[in-house]
């Protein structure tokens, strides 16, 4: 026989089911019980995998995508990597300021740049390093500028707001964006941090790139970095699964 506690648990996955998303205080109010009630059972059925809590409410249960770690991530899918990255750095013109954000496929980058009196922003330490490597080589000349902020040593990252303070400072040509999911509506990353960062040079962008490969394509993952049409460009491995996007995508490789 269930216990009082695990009926209410059912019903109140029942009534998320039913509405999709429901607030903390819709379902206090039907089922007459303290909104503390309610939050403390969100959390036990969000540990069970039953639903998925957003602030205020729960909606239908949607597993997330943990981002494996930048080491691991560089080996996957390196050819297709470096074929997006080619394509994307051949969009460097001389005398450029450009953004580089944290993803592996945009430290690929790094090995087909060239021009000019080049700026370069980054908040990956892995770019930073593998920019100023190219440097060193003269495949092009200029600088790179590596915010500040708390170091995100799984991610090679640096993060937080300070990171978010010295962003906003700047103005660049181009934003080289990754991603860890793409929809018809939206793109995706794991990490909000590094997602709010995106966005923050999205808005800082004469024009935006988005660089996908096709394992990210009509896929979801925890964060929102923004809405597709922001975007310029999608240079991406796979063809394009939505017919109203087909004029801003580039497809390279085989």
């Amino acid at each position: 026989m269930k216990t009082a506690k695990e009926q209410r648990l059912e019903l109140i996955e029942q009534m998320v089911h039913q509405e999709m998303k429901i607030t903390v205080v819709a379902l206090a109010k039907q089922l007459k019980l303290t909104p503390e009630t309610i939050r403390k059972d969100l959390k036990e059925l969000e540990a069970m995998k039953r639903v998925t809590r957003f602030h205020g409410g729960a909606r239908v249960y949607e597993p997330t995508y943990k981002e494996p770690k930048f080491n691991l991530k560089m080996n996957l899918h390196e050819v297709e990597k470096r074929e997006i990255a080619q394509a994307a750095a051949s969009r460097i013109a001389s005398g450029d300021t450009i953004y580089i954000d944290v993803g592996t496929t945009t430290v690929h980058m790094a090995n087909f740049i060239q021009g000019e009196n080049i700026k370069i922003i980054t908040n990956s330490l892995a770019a930073a390093n593998a920019f100023s490597r190219a440097l060193e080589k003269h495949q092009f000349s200029g600088e790179v500028i590596c915010v500040g902020g708390i170091v995100n040593t799984e991610q090679q990252s640096l993060v937080g707001a300070l990171t978010m303070e010295w962003l906003r400072h700047f103005h660049v040509q181009k934003a080289f964006i990754s991603c860890g999911g793409v929809t018809q509506q939206a793109v995706y990353d794991y990490d909000m941090n590094e997602a709010v960062l995106s966005h923050v040079m999205l808005e800082r962008s004469d024009q935006a790139i988005l660089l996908v490969d096709h394992t990210k394509l009509k896929k979801k993952s925890f964060a929102k970095i923004g809405a597709l049409n922001y975007f310029h460009e999608i240079i991406s491995t796979g063809e394009s699964p939505w017919e109203e996007w087909q004029s801003i995508w580039t497809k390279v490789g085989h």
